[in-house]
């Protein structure tokens, strides 16, 4: 029978639980130079090397992949990563702004020159990185972008009363019209929570893709693009907003935000708090005290 080989890269976190599970399937540890652990049986082998790659290979591997990595949002190979569509969000943890998803494809005609432009981790770039950049790709990377403003935002929390809920309508909705328009139907994006709900709202959608969630998957150029559109998109909208409210909204939710925020309130009232932050953070406490407040 012919054999089978699967390379994962795997975090940290994940090694105590792969060696449990390892041992729970009746596979007997072993010694293989380089290995932080190996275990085998004769259907399959599983070895985990230093470098963080775990090696999965025997003539019988998938009911052993299954209990490792169980469900479509497990590891999959690197090599099938490469060529997805990558999805990313902005703006779930800021107290002022909108929530963006950005849904990008980088064609591999295209890489390196994304690449060359600076295209990487959004979380790793300044500001005004990210307006050159977001500027150069947007006119050959194919996207969709959905940006909620505070208003929408908070009266779709009121609905969900939940932020991984709403995230999963948000990317479902990105990269199906985003599949759609290119003809494809593989998705790789950050493993923001469980994508149990995320395969959901993609059903709901009439649409079957094949979603991955990782963490770091940003180190995936279209992902990484999706991330630089996405928060171009939000440093736009929390610009609009500091000139509505003729104030900087700082981003974050800070000590600094909550001075903002306390400034924004004198001026405006608190009803008017909702027009541009996430009420629901606690941040609001902090800023209103006892205050009455009517989102």
């Amino acid at each position: 029978m012919a054999q089978e080989t699967r390379v994962f890269e795997v975090e940290a976190r994940d090694h105590a639980r792969l060696r449990s599970e390892l041992e729970a399937a009746g596979l007997q540890s072993r010694s293989v130079p380089h290995a932080i652990f190996s275990f085998a049986s004769k259907e399959a082998t599983a070895t985990l090397y230093k470098s963080g790659k775990l090696v999965v290979q025997g003539p019988e591997i998938a009911m052993l992949l299954e209990r490792l990595f169980p469900g479509a949002s497990g590891p999959v190979n690197s090599a099938d990563l490469e060529d997805r569509l990558g999805s990313d969000e902005v703006g779930k943890g800021d107290y002022f702004g909108p929530v963006v998803v950005a849904c990008a494809y980088v064609p591999p005609e295209e890489r390196e020159r994304a690449r060359k432009l600076g295209v990487t981790d959004s979380k790793n770039l300044a500001d005004d990185s990210i307006l050159r950049i977001a500027g150069a790709i947007s006119h050959f990377v194919p996207y969709e972008l959905i940006s909620l403003p505070p208003s929408e935002y908070n009266r779709r929390w009121e609905s969900l009363r939940n932020i991984n809920h709403l995230l999963a309508e948000l990317h479902a909705e990105a990269m199906v019209k985003l599949a759609a328009r290119l003809g494809k139907r593989e998705v790789l994006l950050d493993k923001f929570a469980d994508p149990t709900r995320l395969r959901i709202e993609v059903s709901k959608l009439g649409s079957d893709l094949d979603v991955v969630a990782r963490t770091k998957a940003e180190a995936n150029v279209s992902v990484a693009a999706a991330s630089i559109l996405a928060r171009e998109a939000f440093l736009e909208g929390l610009k609009s907003l500091s000139d509505e409210a003729g104030l900087d909204l700082p981003k974050g939710a800070s000590d600094l935000v909550v001075t903002a925020a306390r400034k924004l309130v004198r001026i405006h009232g608190p009803a008017k708090l909702s027009q541009f932050a996430k009420v629901h953070f606690r941040t609001t406490e902090r800023v209103l005290g006892n205050l009455p407040f009517s989102p």
